[in-house]
């Protein structure tokens, strides 16, 4: 399975890089980032936010999701992680972008994706998105047949 570097996910989203000086901020510092990145991608005021500990390196997608209105943020804290992205609900067209600690992705909305599966784990991921996105604007289906990482 090929892993393509985030920069790579033009036709996706977007992948930012934190400052240099980032690296003896805190944890809550890099979240402050994130949340950021988002507001400023979006111009958004309200968002919700996920810590999320990645510790498995292999992982079975059965279902990939879809926001219509929000993008969704994946800034790695610490750990590097694989984010599986697709413009459709079809499994050869699934493809996955590498993250590393000190990097996010951006998955625009409208493209269908699923949580980050582990390389060098743990990987420690903050995942933001629009405030209401997991109530209200995200679309679960499944995926036939299942793509398998690792």
């Amino acid at each position: 399975m090929k892993i393509e570097q985030a920069g790579n996910m033009v036709q996706y989203g977007k992948s930012f890089q934190m400052p240099k000086i980032a690296e003896n901020w805190s944890d809550d510092e890099k979240k402050a980032w994130a949340v950021g990145l988002l507001s400023g991608y979006k111009g958004l005021d309200e968002v919700e936010v996920k810590h999320i500990v990645v510790d498995k390196s292999e992982k079975l997608y059965e279902r990939l999701e879809i926001h219509d209105k929000s993008p969704q943020v994946y800034a790695v804290i610490s750990g590097s992680v694989a984010v599986p992205v697709s413009e459709k609900l079809e499994s050869e067209s699934v493809r996955f972008y590498q993250a590393k600690a000190g990097e996010a992705i951006i998955v625009d909305e409208k493209v269908w994706h699923a949580g980050a599966v582990g390389i060098d784990t743990p990987a420690i991921v903050i995942v933001v998105l629009a405030a209401g996105t997991s109530e209200t604007d995200t679309i679960k289906k499944p995926l036939q047949p299942a793509v398998k990482f690792g």
